[in-house]
């Protein structure tokens, strides 16, 4: 009879044991979530949103787009969120100070926040190590009005690195009106004046 008992219990604290670790597991290895502080991902995430974390992908599945969480390379226990622009190999966007293009070395790659006016990223430290990534984020899960995929496709203006904004295209239209008309119009009157 107490040996029955003491059977039960050893069998039961061993099942919660077990499921504690494929749980600890598949949260730090498969799946995680993390919260967005800040605005350097805007329009694509919102400050105060909480992400789906893709962590088990391997170094060379990213592609360019791909919305990612890495461990700051300029603040240690930080962690920032990013859009990869090149990989490695690749050339970067922005050319260095000199006005020659960067090609992104192995191993490494281009991030950039959609919000360029207060994202630091890889136009301030150059390329960044992919070990510092620990996953794709893959969908919005918090607020749930909010609910949403998260696009890994590049803006237009990605690319070919000083492209105005289009007013036809999607992010030219969000921008335009987070930034407010009035600047985006002063903008272009002074580039037409050069």
């Amino acid at each position: 009879m107490v040996r029955s008992i003491i059977q039960q219990y050893a069998r039961g604290v061993t099942n919660i044991v077990g499921a504690l670790c494929v749980g600890h597991f598949f949260g730090t290895e498969i799946y995680s979530t993390a919260w967005v502080k800040g605005s350097s991902m805007l329009p694509t995430l919102q400050d105060k949103e909480l992400v789906f974390v893709e962590k088990w992908r391997p170094y060379d599945h990213y592609k360019s787009g791909d919305v990612v969480i890495l461990r700051s390379p300029t603040a240690e226990g930080k962690a920032w969120v990013k859009r990869i622009i090149s990989l490695p190999g690749e050339t970067a966007p922005l050319p260095d100070t000199k006005g020659k293009p960067i090609q992104v070395p192995t191993g490494h790659v281009w991030i950039e926040g959609d919000n360029r006016r207060v994202s630091s990223d890889s136009r301030a430290i150059g390329p960044i190590p992919m070990s510092l990534i620990e996953g794709r984020v893959i969908r919005v899960w918090w607020p749930y009005q909010r609910i949403r995929g998260v696009s890994n496709e590049l803006f237009s203006w990605q690319k070919p690195y000083n492209v105005p904004f289009s007013q036809d295209s999607e992010f030219g239209r969000v921008m335009s009106a987070y930034w407010g008309e009035e600047e985006q119009q002063s903008k272009q009157s002074e580039d037409e004046q050069q």
